[in-house]
């Protein structure tokens, strides 16, 4: 009886925590299809699904699914050479290791002072990128986060 009453506590724990934990979604938004992961409170992005023959400029959305994008995951746009700039929303707290990896046209990327973490290499080999500000609510930077960003000749630091 007790060994049947521990499975059936066992069993509900992990159906709330699935139910709980983020499911792969998809949404489009200005014409631009969003990968993410969802759970009941926060968004996590997790890149753009369809591939960008053309150079592009994007804002990453600020909601997706109905709640906000706080996260720009591991390797979200891991060698997207289509993108030039972005512009990340105020909603987005961390930027994870190698999120824009290898990223070797982009130029431009705003950060919002929401931004309190950029992980190891989140901007490695972005080989185009010129100019950078780090916005002062930023409380850690990994390593090599701007490792082999070869134009890269101002810092700015709010």
């Amino acid at each position: 009886m007790a060994v049947l009453s521990m499975m059936k506590k066992i069993i509900m724990y992990v159906v709330a925590f699935a139910s709980f934990y983020a499911k792969a979604d998809y949404q489009t938004v200005d014409g631009i299809e969003w990968r993410y992961y969802a759970s009941s409170y926060e968004a996590e992005i997790e890149g753009i699904s369809s591939y960008h023959y053309n150079p592009i400029e994007v804002t990453i959305p600020s909601v997706l699914g109905g709640v906000p994008v706080e996260e720009i995951s591991s390797h979200a746009f891991l060698n997207c050479d289509f993108l030039l700039s972005v512009v990340i929303p105020g909603t987005v707290e961390y930027i994870y290791d190698g999120a824009f990896e290898d990223c070797d046209r982009l130029m431009s990327v705003t950060i919002p002072n929401s931004i309190t973490s950029i992980e190891y290499g989140a901007f490695q080999n972005c080989s185009s990128l010129m100019s950078i500000t780090i916005p002062e609510n930023v409380t850690s930077i990994g390593s090599y986060a701007f490792y082999g960003c070869s134009s890269l000749t101002n810092v700015y630091c709010k």
